[in-house]
């Protein structure tokens, strides 16, 4: 790290008190409004930038859950199909994810992190569940968060599920 930058400077999020830019969002989206700044929230929000937002999850499963969301709105991960847009978007919120967990001093080999696949979401706008320590998951918990399930799909395997649908797509001769 060159002297004078920090973490913060090198994985691209800053404290919630950045400034950012207002995205399209999505009309009565509590996660659109939370994204924007537009309404109060039970939830404190613990980092932004232009892209993402992070907070708690009101009712967490494990002493660290928070849920990372994107300011636009981006429909629950079910629907997306590998656009550059939505893998980019993928590790941004994993990014912020990593980065608030190093932020908490915990450490990620206990972390899981994930989506919960339509129809078993509550909220139709994508948002990461960030969850540590795993071990501190109570029994139902362990149900719903567990990875790779009906309802519940890590990070890990949405990213190799948007390469191959993004190798599935025909390519532009721009794209070639």
């Amino acid at each position: 790290m060159a002297e004078g930058e920090t973490r913060q400077d090198l994985v691209g999020w800053k404290s919630a008190t950045a400034a950012v830019l207002p995205p399209q969002r999505r009309e009565n989206c509590v996660f659109c409004d939370i994204g924007n700044l537009e309404k109060e929230t039970r939830s404190d929000i613990l980092y932004q930038d232009e892209h993402c937002v992070a907070i708690r999850d009101i009712k967490p499963a494990t002493d660290h859950h928070y849920l990372v969301l994107p300011r636009q709105h981006y429909r629950n991960v079910k629907h997306w199909t590998g656009t550059t847009d939505e893998v980019e978007m993928l590790e941004r919120l994993v990014s912020m994810g990593k980065a608030l967990l190093e932020e908490k001093n915990m450490n990620g080999t206990h972390a899981r992190f994930g989506f919960h696949w339509e129809p078993f979401n509550s909220i139709d706008h994508t948002h990461l569940h960030v969850i540590a320590p795993v071990d501190g998951l109570g029994f139902l918990a362990n149900v719903v968060f567990r990875p790779t399930n009906m309802w519940f799909v890590t990070s890990d395997w949405m990213e190799e599920r948007l390469k191959k649908l993004n190798l599935d797509q025909p390519q532009t001769k721009s794209e070639e």
